[in-house]
């Protein structure tokens, strides 16, 4: 959560929604950074369904778009069967196109299409990846906590499953 809302701040500070070749892969970081605790297959299993449910209405819908986002954009590359809005032409093309632009000597510079966010708020991703590390903070405290019995561990590191919980 810490890294999406870094990367959201850097982001709306920079002004980076005016350089689309930059913003289009921040924000595929901001989502993939964002989703990873929710879809987690590293053994620690993703976070509890709790936290995907949000009482306030636009932290649960910029929850939700930016857990599609991830799915449609990133994960699954469903983006190849999506159509997107050619701005220049007014015409749908694919998602997977690649486009070569000629000039007058020969030569040629080549793009692919961007995903393009719908009414993305950096802000509003702010506030929810801030709230959400909040609110699982206060948990995984509790967890650990519990884990350990309570005892405070000597200052070092530990690696869960093998020397934390600590043995008595």
């Amino acid at each position: 959560m810490h890294q999406a809302a870094q990367l959201a701040h850097f982001a709306k500070d920079h002004n980076l929604g005016r350089l689309p070749d930059v913003f289009a892969p921040v924000m595929a970081g901001i989502c993939v950074v964002y989703a990873r605790p929710f879809l987690r297959a590293d053994g620690l299993g993703p976070l509890n369904e709790k936290y995907a449910r949000l009482a306030d209405l636009k932290m649960q819908e910029t929850h939700s778009d930016l857990i599609r986002n991830r799915h449609h954009f990133y994960a699954h590359r469903d983006f190849l069967k999506t159509r997107a809005l050619d701005p220049e032409s007014g015409t749908a093309v694919d998602m997977h196109s690649v486009q070569l632009f000629f000039d007058e000597r020969g030569s040629y510079t080549f793009a692919t299409q961007e995903p393009m966010y719908r009414d993305i708020n950096l802000p509003d991703i702010i506030r929810l990846a801030e709230f959400q590390r909040q609110r699982i903070g206060a948990e995984r405290h509790k967890v650990i906590d519990k884990l350990n019995g309570g005892r405070v561990l000597p200052q070092g590191r530990y690696e869960l499953g093998k020397d934390f919980p600590a043995r008595r």
